[in-house]
């Protein structure tokens, strides 16, 4: 019977780090007059947070959980998820203001402006190195920048018609995807591994993210705030239930083995 112990002990403190994401489906979003909140993707379901001191374009979630957001002012942002308060990081720098923002995986921040230029960000204090220009003409949407699956880095160009592309996050270079309706042009993210957007009005659309096609969820979020900019998909946290097991099965690992040290000492 013991010799089952540890294989059991082991996969169920596997399955509890794979515990299902506490906040799955929750988005953190900025909206008009300076709102902030979070958005339940089901349901539509605004719940407002307070007001930033800095109306903010655009927003993202460092692999650390740190929640970044992109000032009007042309400055980078901590933001407290909890409050909506804002840290200024400092000035990007930039010639024109920055309007979207991403975190890769490893934790490099990249920002764009409305005319395609990718940047480089420094996350201790704000200042923007150029990466590069789309070398594709048109414009780019507030806070339609974001990393999917692989870390590739998404973004929109709009002028005549509106398509998705991804970006040479070494040269900038834009690459089209497909093209898009020109309702999905606020707000882009990945929740899940899926994109998503949100209209003018709040209605929230599905994107393929390999051809760039989309559809609408059928979900709208209630006005009243304004439109959509930025919106960053909230981390995936543990439940409690599943901290527990971990919990549980750390405690049966060290049972297990000071049980075998005291066999062999005997």
């Amino acid at each position: 019977m013991r010799r089952f112990l540890l294989p059991l002990i082991i996969a169920l403190t596997a399955w509890s780090l794979g515990g299902v994401p506490a906040h799955a489906g929750i988005v953190y979003v900025s909206r008009d007059f300076s709102a902030f909140g979070t958005v339940d993707l089901t349901t539509g379901v605004y719940t407002n947070i307070g007001t930033t001191s800095v109306q903010l374009d655009a927003l993202t979630f460092a692999p650390n959980g740190t929640l970044y957001g992109m000032g009007s002012d042309n400055n980078l942002y901590t933001v407290n998820p909890t409050t909506g308060g804002l840290t200024n990081v400092g000035a990007t720098g930039t010639f024109f203001a920055l309007n979207s923002l991403a975190a890769r995986s490893d934790g490099a921040l990249f920002g764009e402006d409305p005319f395609g230029a990718l940047y480089t960000l420094n996350p201790a204090t704000g200042q923007a190195t150029l990466v590069g220009s789309s070398g594709i003409f048109g414009l780019h949407s507030t806070g339609m920048l974001a990393f999917g699956p692989g870390d590739t880095l998404f973004s929109d160009n709009s002028f005549f018609g509106d398509f998705l592309t991804t970006e040479n996050q070494t040269t900038g270079a834009e690459t089209q995807v497909g093209s898009t309706s020109l309702d999905a042009n606020h707000g882009l993210f990945f929740d899940n591994g899926q994109a998503f957007a949100f209209n003018f009005f709040g209605e929230i659309f599905a994107i393929n993210a390999g051809t760039g096609t989309d559809s609408s969820t059928g979900v709208t979020v209630p006005g009243g705030f304004g439109a959509i900019h930025g919106a960053a998909a909230a981390p995936a946290v543990p439940e409690p239930t599943s901290l527990t097991l971990l919990a549980v099965g750390a405690a049966g690992l060290a049972g297990y083995a000071w049980r075998r040290r005291q066999r062999v000492d005997g």
